[in-house]
């Protein structure tokens, strides 16, 4: 995937991602680790390039089906019918 390949993040980690994790503002995406502390969560930041931030904004804004997880189905737990 786009987002895979331009933040470096493991599937597991972009499961976990919010709408609010981007932010396009600050050209950041928050990204929620469970693996350097274990039993505990972690985060990091990493950039936002140019490419990604264009798919992600025409997700968000024409085909993401709503709720709050950035990649989900309308049939997925989680997912919202906009």
């Amino acid at each position: 995937s786009v987002a895979a390949a331009h933040t470096g993040a493991r599937r597991s980690e972009l499961a976990r991602l919010h709408i609010d994790d981007i932010d396009f503002q600050d050209k950041t995406v928050l990204i929620h680790e469970r693996k350097r502390v274990r039993g505990q969560l972690t985060t990091r930041r990493v950039p936002l390039t140019p490419v990604l931030e264009q798919v992600l904004l025409r997700w968000v804004r024409e085909d993401h089906p709503g709720g709050s997880v950035l990649f989900c189905h309308e049939e997925k737990t989680g997912c919202q019918p906009a």
